[in-house]
C-alpha cells in the first residue's frame, strides 16, 4: 500500500534545528529524512514501531515518529530526534 507522507511544521522545526545545530551531520540527516520518507510512502501502518501516541522509526542518525492514516493513505512525520548513542539500543 502506497502513503503520501508530510512533515507536520513542528517535525519541520524539528528538522531546521537538528541540521543547524550538527554541522558534521548534514550529509546523513539529508540522507536519513530522504530514505525515511522512502520508507514510509509503502506500507508505512507495517513499520516501525509504538512510542508514546505514535510510530517510530530509526534511520540513523536519526529517530522519525510519524502518524499512519490508513483510510487516508497519509502518514504525517511529527518529528525528528537525533539517536545518541546510548539510544540507539533502546529503541
Amino acid at each position: 500500500m502506497r502513503f503520501q507522507v508530510d512533515l507536520l511544521g513542528t517535525a519541520s522545526d524539528d528538522l531546521a534545528r537538528l541540521w543547524t545545530d550538527n554541522v558534521s551531520l548534514r550529509r546523513a540527516i539529508n540522507e536519513a529524512v530522504d530514505d525515511a520518507e522512502r520508507e514510509l510512502g509503502v506500507n508505512a501502518h507495517r513499520k516501525g514501531t509504538s512510542v508514546d501516541n505514535y510510530r517510530a522509526i530509526r534511520v540513523a542518525p536519526l529517530l522519525v515518529l510519524y502518524l499512519v492514516a490508513v483510510a487516508d493513505s497519509k502518514v504525517d512525520i511529527v518529528e525528528f530526534r537525533l539517536i545518541e548513542e546510548t539510544e540507539e539500543d533502546s529503541i
